[in-house]
């Protein structure tokens, strides 16, 4: 995803040089082309923070695991743990939601664009199918955090009725 905002990067500042090039014409290009840098800039702050977010899950899941094999004095120390990773996949869901809402976004303006500017379509083209790629990335990424919060969830109620009958 970090190439796919290089890229849109890289090409939003191509824009800016065609439509500085272009004068009073470019104008409104050029608005645009800074828009794309600015979403672009936001998708790497995103891959980032989405990337650290997985790094804390996987952490997060290594530790669960751990905690079976310790037994039942961990249990504790375990439950405050998915407590953390399932807060950490809530907010994976609501980066996963805003990203999808950019990219939607980014859609909206590129079909907004002018048509004359033919060379820079077809490239916004080709970027529209790499955010299509990651939206269906970033929609199978809800669905695994949807499954690993219903499994913090049930960690969570046996641990509960673990200690209550304990």
């Amino acid at each position: 995803m970090s190439d796919l905002a290089d890229q849109s990067h890289l090409l939003a500042v191509n824009a800016a040089i065609e439509a500085a090039r272009s004068g009073e014409q470019g104008r409104g290009f050029a608005v645009v082309a800074r828009e794309i840098r600015g979403l672009s800039d936001q998708s790497i702050q995103a891959t980032r923070r989405i990337r650290g977010i997985l790094q804390d899950i996987s952490t997060g899941i290594r530790d669960a695991a751990k905690m079976g094999e310790a037994g039942v004095q961990t249990i504790g120390a375990g439950l405050d743990q998915m407590r953390a990773s399932g807060d950490s996949l809530r907010e994976l869901s609501r980066i996963a939601q805003e990203n999808s809402a950019a990219a939607r976004q980014i859609a909206a303006a590129v079909t907004q664009q002018d048509a004359g500017f033919a060379q820079i379509f077809d490239a916004i083209a080709d970027l529209s199918q790499h955010m299509d790629a990651t939206l269906k990335r970033l929609e199978s990424t809800q669905e695994a955090t949807d499954t690993l919060a219903v499994v913090s969830d049930e960690v969570s109620r046996m641990a509960r009725q673990f200690n209550a009958t304990g």
